[in-house]
């Protein structure tokens, strides 16, 4: 009997040790749960900031890129506005200078005819066409050029260069591809 008690005593005593074992591991098991819960929080909150901070940084983007896109629309609508005001009316002439009124028309097309316009004779030639292209937008869709006295019209040279009267009627030539 004596056998049978010690024996069932070292199985008491295994018994507490892995008890005892099991509650150190589960102790270790809490502690690490419990840091990385902390962690987490930790990280969460730090995710939330800069979810937040890039948030704010989109809307004020958007609000510049709207602001910026609202500016180049009024700038060029101010530009436009600003060519088609000089279209009709030629100031600050300078010494050289003479005031002059051509008038446009289509060839083969009735859309434009004797549209009337005001210029320098130092003025580009380009910017009477883009002057016509403002109140004629769908030319800007076709390859086009243009005549004056059966003489191609060279778009970067002046009037003058051009050898453009005033009264002159330029002839627009759509070329149709």
């Amino acid at each position: 009997m004596n056998f049978r008690i010690r024996e069932l005593e070292k199985r008491i005593e295994e018994g507490e040790i892995f008890t005892k074992n099991l509650m150190n591991e589960n102790g270790r098991l809490k502690d690490e749960n419990r840091i990385l819960i902390e962690k987490n929080t930790f990280l969460l909150e730090k995710f939330t900031k800069e979810k937040e901070n890039y948030e704010t940084e989109i809307k004020k983007l958007k609000e510049e890129l709207t602001s910026i896109t609202t500016q180049t629309q009024t700038q060029t609508q101010t530009n436009e506005l600003n060519i088609f005001k000089s279209n009709n009316i030629v100031s600050n002439l300078l010494p050289g200078e003479n005031a002059l009124s051509v008038l446009f028309m289509t060839m083969g097309k009735q859309d434009i005819q004797n549209y009337a316009m005001t210029c320098k004779n130092t003025d580009l030639f380009v910017t009477l066409e883009q002057k016509l292209y403002i109140d004629f937008p769908e030319y800007k869709n076709y390859d086009t050029y243009f005549q004056v006295n059966a003489r191609r019209v060279k778009r970067f040279k002046t009037i003058e260069e051009n050898n453009i009267k005033s009264n002159d009627i330029i002839a627009i030539f759509v070329i149709e591809e």
